[in-house]
């Protein structure tokens, strides 16, 4: 209890030493965080805002109607009533169409006094209204978009007072000459005044817009006058995690945090709050500070006690079954795991489940033990199988040899060549040299069923045979050639086999080539790449590819190429080892 509880005093002592000093800086923090979670909030609907303004300008720009009334030879030219009325229908139509969509958005374009229908002011406006704002200069020499604040007038037809509007410009040019018109779209600066009054999070607080300039576009109402934005340093980097600068003006001290830039604007927002405020909060936190951390500490002293009682009999339940394990008492019960999912349930459930698999484990032992006696009498009896077959296979060629038939010796000598290698002593690795012997001696005994129809050809380079091949990997590949070809058909008179070994870098290239039927394309190719668990036939010759690429890696195995009538070429690569390195790799 000392152990978990001192500590924690000890911490919490220097804690409440060190927050007198640093509450003030506490309360600064806090005000920072949420003055910049709420500017941040409120530059998101301002963005959202400026955003959908330029992406319906990005429309009235783009828009081929508008474009090709405004841009054509004849827009300026004398009209008809009929003319023009036909032809105001046309650009209301096209920009009615855009402002469906967006009903909270005032947009039009501003075109020359000239045109008639400029008077109507709902869509079409006279550009001689542009030409009494102070930014017209911006706007039509410049090209760029403008964003600003200023009056908007109703329809001529409507007798209301102007009201304050958001609204962006833009210049479009025609590409092809000279002509342009422009576009606007605006908002009721009321939505911008509850974005920015929602951004505050006191009364006093000010909400601000700044231009690139830093000139006040727009603000809520509050005591900041804008003669002394001079003495605000605005040059910031726009980061939301500068810290809160201050400025004194007049006779108040402010804090203020400036957001990022407001896209695609350029605008920021600048948020200021008295300092008072933060004083004020100090000075409550340091009112109630002291009772709370008395109480704190002797609480930590309380839940100390009793969560030390409650673990600490947890660990000994824990120790005395651990004990007993360790002196040899399998049969040690299971200890019971409350419902908490604590570290210590799963030190709980780690020795319940240590303790039944020791107990799996030494059962196991119990009767692998048992199993082993059994596979070593099998294994004594399979190495006496072998030698029990090639001494009855001698004996069978010696007898034939006393009464003189030597066809039967033959076979016999044959027989117990083929078993022998194939059987390599329980290995699966002989030389290139026994592997052919092997394909020989099988050819040697199918002879004796085809009248020697069969005919092998073996060219092998010297210098390959002596090194190291799995075992049957060619006599498959010849048994095959054999049963589809002269087996298969009486009209087949023999049966030619051709094999080629050579040594190209460090791969061994088998060749098996026969004069068989053959087969299609499509069957060499489901052969070579048909699942080993998917063969309904041709076991043998599917064995050998996969324990090769088993063996060796994809880039080696079996290929087949084939076509009707023309007989099989069966390529075969393995790597260029010595027997005992090829016995070491594939162990």
């Amino acid at each position: 209890m000392i152990s978990f509880a001192l500590p924690v005093i000890i911490i919490a002592a220097i804690g409440m030493a060190v927050a007198f000093q640093r509450l003030y800086a506490s309360s600064r923090t806090n005000i920072e965080f949420s003055i910049n979670q709420t500017g941040q909030q409120a530059v998101s609907f301002i963005e959202s805002y400026f955003q959908t303004m330029t992406d319906i300008s990005d429309l009235l720009e783009s828009d081929t109607e508008i474009r090709d009334i405004v841009f054509s030879e004849s827009f300026t030219e004398e009209k008809t009533r009929g003319e023009a009325y036909e032809e105001y229908q046309r650009l209301y139509s096209a920009i009615e169409d855009i402002n469906v969509g967006f009903p909270n958005y005032r947009i039009g374009i501003y075109l020359p006094d000239s045109i008639k229908y400029t008077t109507n002011r709902y869509h079409i406006y006279p550009e001689s209204e542009l030409r009494e704002r102070a930014d017209y200069p911006s706007i039509t020499e410049t090209g760029d978009s403008i964003f600003a604040f200023g009056k908007e007038r109703t329809m001529a037809s409507v007798e209301n007072s102007p009201y304050n509007a958001l609204t962006l410009f833009r210049k479009v040019q025609d590409l092809k000459g000279d002509a342009y018109y422009i576009t606007k779209v605006s908002i009721k600066a009321d939505v911008v005044s509850t974005i920015l009054h929602n951004a505050s999070i006191r009364d006093d607080e000010i909400a601000i817009l700044l231009d690139q300039s830093g000139k006040i576009m727009f603000s809520t109402p509050g005591d900041l006058p804008e003669t002394d934005m001079k003495e605000i340093d605005l040059n910031t980097d726009g980061s939301h995690n500068q810290p809160m600068r201050f400025a004194t003006i007049g006779n108040q001290r402010y804090y203020f945090l400036l957001s990022d830039t407001i896209y695609p604007s350029g605008w920021k927002l600048l948020l200021a709050i008295p300092a008072e405020e933060i004083v004020r909060q100090t000075r409550e936190s340091i009112s109630y500070m002291v009772p709370v951390l008395l109480l704190v500490l002797l609480s930590i002293i309380v839940f100390s006690y009793l969560m030390a009682r409650y673990y600490n009999s947890r660990l000994e339940d824990l120790a005395l079954h651990m004990q007993q394990l360790q002196e040899g008492n399998l049969n040690t019960g299971y200890l019971a795991v409350p419902d908490s999912n604590d570290e210590f349930d799963k030190i709980t459930n780690g020795f319940n489940y240590m303790a039944e698999r020791i107990r799996g484990l030494m059962q196991e032992h119990y009767r692998m033990g048992k199993s082993v006696k059994s596979s070593e009498l099998r294994a004594l009896q399979a190495q006496i199988n072998p030698h029990f077959l090639y001494n009855t296979l001698d004996l069978v060629n010696w007898m034939a040899m006393d009464f003189g038939t030597t066809e039967i010796a033959e076979i016999a000598q044959n027989l117990a060549r083929f078993y022998r290698l194939s059987l390599n002593r329980g290995r699966s690795i002989l030389s290139i040299d026994e592997e052919i012997q092997h394909v020989q001696a099988y050819v040697n005994i199918e002879n004796f069923h085809f009248s020697d129809a069969i005919h092998l050809t073996v060219n092998a380079e010297p210098d390959v045979l002596g090194l190291g091949c799995p075992n049957i990997i060619l006599q498959p590949f010849v048994e095959n050639a054999i049963v589809h070809g002269i087996a298969e058909d009486n009209t087949i008179e023999s049966c030619n086999i051709a094999i080629h070994v050579e040594k190209a870098d460090a791969v061994v290239v088998f060749t098996i080539i026969d004069d068989g039927p053959g087969m299609s394309a499509e069957q060499a190719a489901e052969l070579e790449n048909a699942e080993l668990d998917q063969m309904t036939k041709g076991y043998g010759v599917k064995n050998i590819n996969f324990r090769l690429k088993l063996y060796f890696g994809e880039e080696y195995g079996v290929h087949y190429k084939s076509e009707p009538g023309c007989g099989t070429t069966v390529t075969t690569k393995i790597p260029a080892m010595t027997v005992e390195e090829m016995e070491e790799l594939i162990h």
